[in-house]
């Protein structure tokens, strides 16, 4: 969920907009490092989640983010990841 929040949140960046065109085409990209994951409390299905990224860095090729997944004012999961997008 926070890779592909990540991802959305770089397609909003890079185009400057916050709308979803309907003919967007998907983005290829492949999960390069993580570079580090804390998963610190349980996430169960009946549990309502704040996703919460930030991107840290973006050179057209790959992308590092930072994210956080909340639940019941609790941080569940820490993470920073890296993905290359193939398209470029």
């Amino acid at each position: 969920m926070a890779g592909q929040l990540g991802l959305c949140l770089t397609y909003f960046m890079v185009n400057k907009t916050v709308k979803v065109v309907n003919d967007i085409k998907p983005v290829h990209v492949r999960a390069t490092k993580v570079l580090g994951a804390l998963f610190l409390e349980p996430l169960t299905p009946e549990n309502e989640a704040l996703l919460i990224c930030k991107r840290l860095e973006y050179d057209g090729y790959f992308g590092k983010v930072l994210s956080q997944v909340i639940a019941n004012d609790n941080i569940c999961s820490v993470a920073i990841a890296e993905v290359i997008f193939l398209d470029n």
